[in-house]
């Protein structure tokens, strides 16, 4: 019914979405950090303003800066919010 009347949902973003409020973008209706399964209230808030503050260099800066666990870590993999993060800080000079 949602799609019948022209609603969709856009993707949780790690830098668009907010922690606990749905947003109106372009894209659709954005759901919150918090939205995702897995993604507690504390989690999501820690991790907006951790963002908020500089961008996250790898996977291990979100567990280090936001003090997350590696299930919060999974449940956002899984929902492709981290893809365009390396695992760690450390920075290969053969990545290319």
């Amino acid at each position: 019914e949602m799609y019948k009347r022209g609603y969709k949902f856009a993707k949780v973003d790690l830098y668009k979405s907010d922690d606990s409020k749905f947003l109106l973008t372009e894209d659709g209706i954005l759901p919150p950090l918090s939205a995702l399964q897995g993604v507690g209230a504390n989690a999501a808030a820690s991790i907006k303003a951790e963002r908020e503050k500089k961008e996250f260099i790898s996977i291990e800066d979100i567990v280090k800066r936001a003090k997350v666990s590696k299930t919060v870590i999974e449940v956002m993999e899984k929902h492709g919010c981290l893809k365009k993060l390396d695992k760690t800080n450390q920075i290969s000079i053969f990545n290319v």
